[in-house]
């Protein structure tokens, strides 16, 4: 008999505890997974095998670990347990180039509406990842996958909505000046995401450099956060060079070059300098 009928009934079909007797030896296993290795199922045959389970309800469906001892118990064995390097090369040699279908995805998405995982979990998630480096192809592959791509409203509505009262992680924790370092050279030209092959004006990108920003705060802190023209304390605050910063790149970043002011007060100080350029011009 070459292939099954169309109306065959297995011998066995209906009778429970299948399965549940002898178990393979440790030489019977390895035989068995002897005997598999090298073996690709053709598409059709995946195919046929995803047909026939159609409709079948897993043995282990609605089952928990507090209401089924085997769902325990199989979580315990697991539990600690790591794939070796060897074991996930060869997992991630099977997987390249494979896609999920838009069904697969929907299905994917479907099963996970609703699951928030335990703070215990988040815990060992963020300690497992602590520490690791992304290898440059790695982050390309990534920033290639989101290029385009676009939040719904709906879908940052949600996640607002799931962030109401978590406290972050960083919260009252400030950076170290050569943390902010490290960060903004991680992020300069062709490491940045939003890189598009250098259109910004430069002086523009030298604007938002670090040291720049380190300047500004410099200046305000000086000043006590206060407009030196009118007086006035906070608000939006702008740190202006005394000598020009196009014509003096030596002084752009010194702190007794600059000075406190308000917006109003600075709009002020760049009209009256283009007054005086604009006199010295006719004079000349």
């Amino acid at each position: 008999m070459s292939k099954f009928e169309d109306d065959h009934v297995p011998w066995n079909k209906g009778i429970k505890g299948m399965g549940m007797g002898p178990k393979h030896t440790e030489e019977s296993k390895r035989k068995i997974s002897e005997a598999h290795k090298g073996k690709n199922l053709s598409i059709e045959h995946r195919k046929k095998m995803s047909e026939a389970k159609k409709g079948c309800i897993p043995w282990n469906k609605g089952l928990t670990k507090s209401t089924d001892g085997r769902i325990k118990k199989g979580a315990e064995k697991g539990i600690g347990k790591k794939h070796s390097a060897e074991t996930r090369k060869k997992i991630s040699e099977v997987q390249k180039g494979k896609k999920l279908s838009p069904e697969q995805i929907k299905k994917m998405v479907e099963s996970r509406k609703g699951y928030s995982p335990s703070e215990e979990t988040r815990k060992k998630i963020g300690d497992a990842n602590r520490g690791k480096i992304r290898s440059e192809e790695f982050r390309k592959k990534i920033s290639e996958i989101n290029k385009g791509r676009r939040t719904s409203k709906e879908t940052k509505e949600k996640l607002s909505k799931v962030m109401i009262g978590r406290i972050g992680y960083n919260k009252d924790k400030k950076l170290s000046e050569e943390a902010k370092k490290k960060l903004s050279e991680n992020s300069k030209g062709e490491k940045n995401h939003n890189w598009r092959g250098g259109i910004t004006p430069k002086d523009k990108c030298l604007r938002v450099t670090i040291e720049f920003r380190l300047w500004r705060e410099a200046v305000f802190a000086r000043d006590n956060w206060m407009c030196q023209d009118c007086g006035k304390r906070g608000g939006r605050l702008h740190a202006h060079h005394i000598k020009p910063f196009a014509k003096f790149p030596e002084l752009r970043t010194s702190i007794e070059n600059g000075i406190t002011l308000c917006i109003e007060c600075h709009k002020r100080k760049h009209i009256r300098r283009a007054n005086d350029n604009a006199e010295l011009l006719r004079s000349g």
